[in-house]
């Protein structure tokens, strides 16, 4: 027999309980009574019953999950101080490997911030009435709601002094005498091509100069962009967009900025003077059609693999916003788990309704793509605006939508749907230590329904392979939207494997969660397309979100590096710990079918499979500087890789 505690869940260590197993014992000679710890419970439990326990492996998806929903903005900044923490462990790897020493290295403290994380991360978001505002007790729901969303922006805030700190410290390893060069860091396990934004002062260039960047590998000038800041806002200058191409993986590449001969291309309105549709994005990998009535993507047309990628059939369009409402009552202790739907009936479901009457807000061509933005009337907020980038050079669409909305307390969720034209489609999900997949094996009574996810999702079909990824809003349903009440009933008329729903908000769990939420933010996506069997498209679709390009002032000892190299672009970075005389890379293999590569690094005299904290598992046979690794299935691990 096991005990939450004597009164509830969530209780402390109590004297009573010992006080009747006492009482119980003297007045019964059976059954005896011992009190135990959990881990004298169930090697009890494993002593008698081991052989008769069954084996039970699969996704174990959190009851919770949707909770995560329900403070879209905090959530937001939680995820851009994850990735901002992780990103400093590898600059300052890096800066480690180029020659910073131990004392610098250990001035950077993520610590702090993974403390923050975790109070913000644990599951109870506030009191049990969480609308209420009394000063102590469970009532008292704004005071804890005060305190819980301070943790994400506590996180925030540590993460960008770390990554501020590690920035210095490898930036610090690089040569300084010429203010106008820079060095781009890729801190991806994928060559990649992309864009990096930098500060440049005006001290260094004057704005009112025009400017050109260089690629110093080849002296090519590269596209660029910028745009000058106010002085009465900040250090006057201009913020410099570029866009490269084949950055090396775990690796780097110079520029030097440069004065101008003529003033680079401003954005300017597109002009069709063939009369064609001024709806259309284009360049030589996808050709992106935007609905001008819906504001949706009508289509996304892959030159390279000759096929269609958005469903023409689907329930909703894609990137279609999609608002529903429910008949429960809000601010209601615990109500919506004790609200259950007659099977086969949909009557929670209380409205639906999408968004409608999209204008156009700009259209323009500029140095680095394309860009489209409309604004739609959307029910349940203000109104909804997409901005549709497709860069030069890049197979990839980018996907920006900004929502405003007020608060209520009426039950409601909003999506994003994104169907995909993929016939018998398999859905991978980059979750927390591995993938999941939807319809896959799980463990008995977790929920099936939704899933909390990192950044990305591969859609697999037989002809290519997707890559989706979202930026701030981590849950998605594959292929319909279920109604969140008992039994989670099936809300559309047809199952779409192919489908993805970013669930952006909703206020359905009545205890420990706010209960309204107005914000205005962006929920940003991205879509790529690549070859079957692979997850290399999702993982450069998530790569910008995650781990974006940096650049620092100061030049690199090459033009062109690689700094760290893992042999196959499937196994994504996860980060890089510095250590003394050693680095820990923590990895994610999402090959679901496992494999094995080589990792290594200039001048590796050993190397150590080990846990994810560092702890040495076994050792590695290193050969000719480089260590093999591999894994069963997906799922993370870690090397030790040491120099010295």
């Amino acid at each position: 027999m096991r005990l939450q505690g004597r009164w509830a869940d969530n209780a402390p260590p109590n004297g009573r309980i010992s006080e009747l197993v006492t009482a119980w014992n003297d007045a019964w000679d059976y059954p005896k009574i011992r009190l135990s710890t959990n881990e004298m419970f169930f090697e009890e439990v494993q002593e008698r019953h081991g052989e008769q326990i069954e084996d039970i492996a699969g996704d174990w998806n959190d009851w919770w999950g949707h909770g995560i929903g329900s403070a879209a903005s905090e959530m937001a900044l939680s995820r851009q101080a994850q990735s901002q923490l992780a990103q400093a462990h590898t600059l300052t790897s890096f800066g480690q490997l180029l020659g910073a020493e131990a004392n610098q290295t250990a001035t950077v403290n993520t610590e702090r911030g993974y403390r923050q994380l975790a109070l913000w991360d644990e599951h109870t978001w506030g009191a049990a009435d969480s609308w209420l505002h009394k000063d102590h007790g469970p009532s008292a729901g704004e005071r804890q709601w005060h305190w819980k969303a301070a943790r994400a922006y506590e996180a925030l805030d540590e993460s960008q002094l770390a990554l501020a700190q590690s920035r210095e410290i490898l930036a610090a390893q690089l040569d300084p005498a010429d203010p106008l060069e820079f060095t781009v860091f890729n801190t991806a396990n994928q060559n990649r091509n992309g864009v990096v934004d930098f500060f440049l002062s005006d001290s260094v260039l004057p704005v009112q100069l025009p400017l050109a960047v260089r690629d110093l590998r080849d002296e090519n000038l590269l596209p660029v962009e910028y745009l000058v800041e106010q002085e009465n806002f900040r250090s006057l200058g201009r913020t410099v967009r570029v866009a490269l191409q084949n950055i090396p993986a775990l690796g780097s590449v110079s520029i030097r900025v440069e004065p101008a001969q003529n003033s680079p291309a401003t954005p300017v309105e597109i002009q069709h003077s063939d009369g064609a549709n001024p709806y259309l994005l284009a360049n030589e990998f996808f050709a992106v059609r935007i609905d001008a009535r819906a504001g949706t993507v009508s289509s996304i047309f892959d030159k390279r693999a000759e096929k269609e990628l958005v469903n023409q059939d689907a329930v909703f369009g894609f990137n279609g916003y999609v608002y529903d409402t429910y008949a429960s009552a809000g601010a209601q202790n615990h109500n919506s788990s004790k609200q259950y739907e007659t099977p086969g009936k949909l009557t929670l479901l209380a409205g639906r309704s999408i968004s409608t009457a999209a204008a156009l807000i700009t259209s323009s061509s500029e140095a680095l793509g394309r860009h489209l933005t409309v604004r739609s009337i959307a029910p349940g907020a203000n109104w909804v605006e997409s901005t549709y980038t497709l860069p030069h050079g890049a197979a990839r669409l980018e996907i920006r939508n900004r929502v405003s909305k007020e608060s209520t307390y009426t039950k409601e969720s909003a999506f994003f749907a994104f169907p995909f034209a993929i016939e018998n489609a398999r859905v991978l999900l980059e979750s927390a230590g591995g993938l999941a997949e939807p319809g896959a094996a799980s463990i008995p009574g977790s929920a099936e329904y939704m899933h909390g996810i990192r950044h990305w999702a591969r859609i697999q079909g037989a002809e290519c392979s997707i890559g989706w990824a979202t930026a701030e809003a981590p849950l998605v349903e594959v292929g319909t939207i279920s109604l969140p009440y008992i039994p989670f009933p099936n809300s559309l008329p047809v199952t779409e494997p192919g489908t993805i729903y970013s669930w952006i908000h909703n206020n359905i769990w009545d205890t420990n969660f706010p209960v309204q939420q107005a914000f205005e933010m962006d929920f940003r996506y991205c879509i790529s397309a690549g070859e079957p069997l692979s997850t290399v498209a999702a993982l450069h679709a998530a790569a910008d979100f995650a781990q974006p390009l940096i650049a620092l002032p100061g030049k690199a000892a090459a033009t062109s590096a690689e700094l760290l190299t893992i042999e196959s672009e499937q196994v994504q970075l996860i980060d890089v710990l510095p250590g003394n005389g050693s680095v820990v890379a923590r990895l994610l293999w999402s090959n679901p079918d496992g494999g094995s590569c080589e990792i290594g690094l200039p001048g590796l005299v050993s190397a150590f499979r080990t846990n994810f904290l560092g702890e040495r598992l076994a050792e590695l046979e290193v050969l000719a500087g480089k260590a093999r690794i591999s894994s069963s299935g997906a799922g993370v691990l870690a090397v030790e890789l040491r120099t010295e």
